[in-house]
């Protein structure tokens, strides 16, 4: 009997010709020109936001203090108020006092 017949492995598409080598070269240099520049863009663009991110974080915390200190002086003007108040209701009370007086 005689050797079983084998298919031959499949070969994986060449390129026939220099030409077509130069072409597919060509390609993927342009192709890589435009991710470097890209990668610059993207870059630009990364510097650009994390300054964005450095003020936004700045003014945050300026109206933070801003709300601490408004807080701060409406305590202290309410606490101003009631003092004039109660000091208003003892200058009536003397004044009452010395007319019945």
């Amino acid at each position: 009997m005689g050797k079983p017949y084998k298919q031959p492995q499949r070969r994986e598409a060449i390129a026939g010709s220099k030409l077509e080598i130069e072409m597919l070269q060509y390609s993927l240099n342009e192709a890589n020109q435009k991710l470097d520049k890209k990668t610059v863009e993207l870059e630009h663009v990364t510097r650009i936001m994390e300054q964005t991110t450095k003020v936004a974080d700045q003014r945050k915390e300026k109206v933070d203090n801003l709300i601490k200190l408004t807080t701060t002086l409406t305590k202290r003007v309410t606490y101003w108020k009631v003092a004039a108040i109660i000091e208003a209701g003892i200058i009536i009370g003397q004044i009452l006092l010395k007319v019945v007086a």
